[in-house]
C-alpha cells in the first residue's frame, strides 16, 4: 500500500487570543506563559506564546484532512519544539520527504523552522508498559504549580482531563478519525502536565517522542525519571490514553527580583540623594526599579514610569513608602511625542534615567529584519532624544541624563545586529546632545550582562552585580545635576 502523500504546505493559521483561550479550555493549561501578556513580557520569550501541543494538533488535523487515502494511523510521534511561534503569529505547516516509513513535518515562518513532527508507520518493538495513574485523577489546578528543581525530581502521578475525547475530537475532528480522538486527549493533557503540573510556572515544552498503543484504559501517568542540573532539562516518562513515551521540558528561571529597598539602603548613605526627584523611564521592573529604590533609600523621591505594568509600578511604590520614602508613578509611552504626557508629572525633574525598552532577545528569521531595526530606533534613538528635548523646552535649568547602552555595541552578540546598532546610533546622538545642547548632558555607560528579566536565561548565565554598576551612575548624574 503506497501510503506517501505529497509533499507541500498543508496549512496556515494565524494564532489568535481566542484561540488560546480555546485550548486552554481544552487542555487546562493556563499557564501564563500563553494567557497573560504583562507576565509573559517577564519571561525569555516576551510575549505570549501558542501552546506547543496547540501547534502538534493543528499540524495533525491538517495533515489529516490532506490524507486522501486510507492510511492506518502512525505507530510512533516525534516532536520537537524548536523557537516560539507568538501570538499573532501566522505559520505554515509543511510535509517534508514522505515515505513509506515516516512522513515529517515541519512549522515555520519565512522557510525558518519552529517545530518538526516526526510520524513513524514501520514496524517497532512492543512500547513500555503503560504508566498507571492514581486511581483517582487531581482535581485540575488554577494555577501552575511553582516547583522547585529537587522538588521535581521527587514527582510522579496522575494527569487529569480538561475535557472529553468528544470535544477534543469536535475541535479535531480528522485527526481524532484518524489517530482516535482519547489519543488526541492524552496529548492534550500533555500540555497540562508541563504547563501547570511539573514543570509547571517556569515550563517551556521542549519535545516529544510517543509511541501509539492500544486504548486500553482512559487515564494518563507520568514520572520524572531525570533532571539535567546543567540546562535545567527535565525528563518524564508518560504513559496511558493509548500513549507512552517520553516527554522533555526545560524548568525556566523564575523573574528576575531585584533587591529589596532595605537591602539597597546598605549601600547607600542616609541622604545622599535628598532633594532629587529623578525621571526614571521604566522604573516599574528591572534595572531601573533598582535605579529608583537606590535613590529612595538615600532619601530622594523618584517619579517612575511604566508603559504597561501599573500594577508593577504600583508595587515599587508602595515598597519605597513602606520604608518610609517618596515616590510617585505614572504612565508612559517611549514611541508617543513626550511633551503632552509629561503634563502628568507632579515636579520637574532635573535627573533622567532612560531605561525604556521593548524585548532585547527575540526570535530571529533572517540576519537583519527592516522592522526590528525600526522597533529599536524609535525607543533607543527617537523616543530618547524627543523626551530630553522636551524636558529641557519646560524648565530653563540643566537636564542631567542616563542613556544605557550595553557591550553587546562591541560584542555584537548572534541576532542582536539591530540591538547593537540601535545603541550605537544612541550612543552618537547622545555625545551631540551633549555638545549641541547647552543645557542637556547625557551620561553613557555601555552596560555589561546585569540580572534582569531582559537578561534571564534557561540555563544559569553569569551576571555581574546591578548595584555596583548602577550606583556609581547615579552618583555620577547627581553630581552633573549639581554642577
Amino acid at each position: 500500500m503506497d501510503n506517501t502523500p505529497p509533499s507541500d504546505v498543508l496549512a496556515r493559521h494565524t494564532f489568535r487570543a481566542e484561540d488560546q483561550e480555546r485550548f486552554a479550555r481544552l487542555s487546562g493549561d493556563r499557564n501564563p506563559l500563553h494567557m497573560d501578556p504583562i507576565a509573559a513580557r517577564r519571561t525569555q520569550a516576551g510575549a505570549p506564546v501558542v501552546h506547543g501541543m496547540h501547534l502538534l494538533l493543528w499540524c495533525l488535523e491538517a495533515l489529516a484532512r490532506r490524507n486522501d487515502r486510507v492510511t492506518p494511523p502512525p505507530r510512533a510521534l516525534e516532536t520537537r519544539f524548536l523557537k516560539p511561534v507568538y501570538v499573532g503569529d501566522t505559520p505554515s505547516v509543511r510535509l517534508l520527504k514522505p515515505d513509506a516509513a515516516s512522513w515529517s513535518l515541519r512549522i515555520e515562518i519565512a522557510g525558518v523552522a519552529l517545530a518538526t513532527v516526526q510520524l513513524s508507520f514501520a514496524e517497532r518493538a512492543p512500547a513500555a508498559a503503560p504508566l498507571r495513574a492514581e486511581r483517582e485523577l487531581p482535581e485540575l489546578l488554577r494555577m501552575p504549580r511553582e516547583l522547585r528543581l529537587e522538588e521535581m525530581a521527587r514527582r510522579a502521578g496522575g494527569i487529569p482531563f480538561a475535557a472529553s475525547p468528544a470535544a477534543v475530537a469536535e475541535l479535531f475532528p480528522a485527526a481524532a478519525a484518524w489517530i482516535g480522538a482519547e489519543r488526541l486527549r492524552g496529548l492534550v493533557a500533555l500540555s497540562y502536565l508541563v504547563g501547570m503540573e511539573c514543570p509547571g510556572l517556569h515550563s517551556l515544552f521542549s519535545s516529544l517522542a510517543v509511541d501509539l498503543t492500544p486504548v486500553d484504559r482512559q487515564e494518563m501517568g507520568y514520572t520524572v525519571t531525570e533532571i539535567d542540573d546543567r540546562f535545567r532539562l527535565v525528563r518524564l516518562r508518560v504513559g496511558g490514553s493509548g500513549l507512552a513515551g517520553i516527554v522533555e521540558a526545560f524548568a525556566r528561571q523564575a523573574p528576575v527580583r531585584q533587591l529589596s529597598i532595605e537591602a539597597a539602603a546598605t549601600h547607600v548613605s542616609r541622604g545622599e540623594f535628598a532633594g532629587q526627584h529623578p525621571l526614571i523611564i521604566g522604573g516599574s521592573r528591572g534595572l531601573g526599579e533598582l535605579t529608583a529604590k537606590l535613590i529612595a533609600a538615600g532619601g530622594g523621591q523618584p517619579i517612575i514610569t511604566y508603559a504597561r505594568g501599573a500594577a508593577d509600578a504600583e508595587a515599587v511604590r508602595q515598597e519605597i513608602a513602606g520604608f518610609g520614602g517618596g515616590c510617585a508613578i505614572m504612565p508612559y509611552d517611549a514611541t508617543q511625542p513626550a511633551a503632552a504626557q509629561l503634563e502628568r508629572l507632579p515636579s520637574h525633574p532635573t535627573e533622567l534615567y532612560y531605561f525604556a525598552t521593548s524585548q532585547i532577545f527575540r526570535r530571529k528569521l533572517t540576519l537583519f529584519d527592516a522592522d526590528l531595526l525600526r522597533d529599536f530606533m524609535a525607543i533607543y534613538v527617537s523616543g530618547f532624544y524627543d523626551l530630553c528635548a522636551a524636558l529641557a523646552a519646560r524648565s530653563a535649568g540643566r537636564l542631567s541624563a542616563f542613556y544605557p547602552s550595553s557591550t553587546a555595541v562591541e560584542q555584537r552578540p548572534r541576532d542582536m545586529t539591530e540591538y547593537a546598532m540601535a545603541k550605537s546610533a544612541g550612543e552618537a546622538l547622545a555625545a551631540d546632545m551633549t555638545r549641541f545642547m547647552p543645557r542637556v548632558r547625557v551620561t553613557v555607560t555601555r552596560l555589561p550582562r546585569l540580572p534582569s528579566d531582559q537578561t534571564a536565561t534557561v540555563a544559569p548565565a553569569e551576571a555581574g552585580s546591578a548595584v555596583e554598576v548602577l550606583l556609581p551612575i547615579v552618583r555620577a548624574v547627581q553630581k552633573r545635576a549639581q554642577g
